[in-house]
């Protein structure tokens, strides 16, 4: 009998000698969904590509390969959908059975009507007078006075196209408290409050600049183009992180959004005024106080 994914990644890590907590270190993932995992119970567990970054994170760490868990996390999946209906593989196997009986009849009805066509075919060629030479040299006079074909113009390939690289990032409060993301795309910041169980999608032309507290780390998982990707290191009590169309192909082949650089800092963080507050100010509408990561955190 094949070993269920919990198995296999529960095995990998006490041959490795590590605990949850240690694996939750590594992979930056809350030690009760890598508990879960193990249990094979993944109704505790967000779903979708943030389920599959997890499984991928988690293999990673305890060397696994990564296509092996994947595999048998799809595996475990369908066979839980079938656990859950037990008439769901009766019915697959009914349909196949009249599927298999349609398309038999479909073929022995074309066999007969195509044997039909081939007798009238012949019967009436049997009938009609056939004036093969005659063609024969009508079709040879036309050939003789027509000029010969032109060869095609080969037209030299100029390149290929390449394909513009996009940037699409996804954001969810996978813990128990809201949480508060700084962003500024393209140079528009905004501020975000992420409910628990909530996401939020965003796709920048060219960059993008985010922040959050160093306690939300385990509270927030983030994925770009569908890839689960860790968040950097904290500076201080701050994370901030930097995704642009020149990094983000290092970005998805480390597993990690890189460390937002001084200028990149700049970018999403706003002037400290008013006894550490931070004010955001338009031209159209007055400065008014906002709370804000730095020296205002709470």
């Amino acid at each position: 009998m094949a070993q269920s994914l919990g198995q296999m990644l529960r095995e990998g890590r006490e041959a490795k000698g590590l605990s949850i907590h240690d694996v939750s270190e590594l992979t930056r993932i809350a030690s009760e969904f890598l508990a879960r995992i193990e249990e094979n119970d993944f109704a505790g567990v967000p779903g979708g590509i943030f389920a599959k970054g997890f499984v991928r994170s988690f293999a990673r760490a305890v060397d696994i390969s990564e296509e092996v868990a994947l595999g048998a996390f799809a595996e475990q999946q369908r066979g839980g959908e079938d656990d859950a209906d037990p008439t769901r593989a009766t019915c697959k196997s009914d349909l196949a059975r009249r599927v298999v009986r349609c398309s038999l009849r479909l073929v022995a009805g074309l066999l007969a009507l195509a044997c039909v066509a081939l007798v009238a075919y012949y019967a009436l060629k049997a009938e009609s007078p056939v004036e093969a030479p005659v063609l024969n040299a009508k079709a040879q006079a036309l050939a003789d006075i027509q000029p010969a074909a032109q060869a095609p113009i080969a037209i030299e390939p100029t390149g290929a196209v390449e394909k513009p690289v996009t940037i699409h990032l996804e954001m969810e409060a996978v813990g128990e408290r809201t949480v508060r993301v700084w962003l500024s795309s393209d140079g528009a910041p905004r501020e975000l409050n992420l409910e628990p169980g909530t996401s939020f999608k965003i796709d920048p032309k060219e960059k993008l600049d985010l922040a959050l507290r160093a306690k939300d780390r385990e509270n927030l998982a983030v994925t770009v183009n569908e890839i689960a990707v860790d968040l950097p290191e904290a500076s201080g009590n701050l994370i901030e992180a930097f995704l642009s169309l020149e990094n983000i192909g290092s970005t998805l082949s480390g597993g990690r959004l890189e460390k937002a650089s001084s200028s990149s800092k700049a970018a999403v963080k706003p002037k400290v005024q008013n006894s550490g507050a931070w004010v955001k100010a338009s031209a159209t509408k007055p400065a008014e106080k906002v709370l804000a990561y730095g020296g205002a955190l709470r």
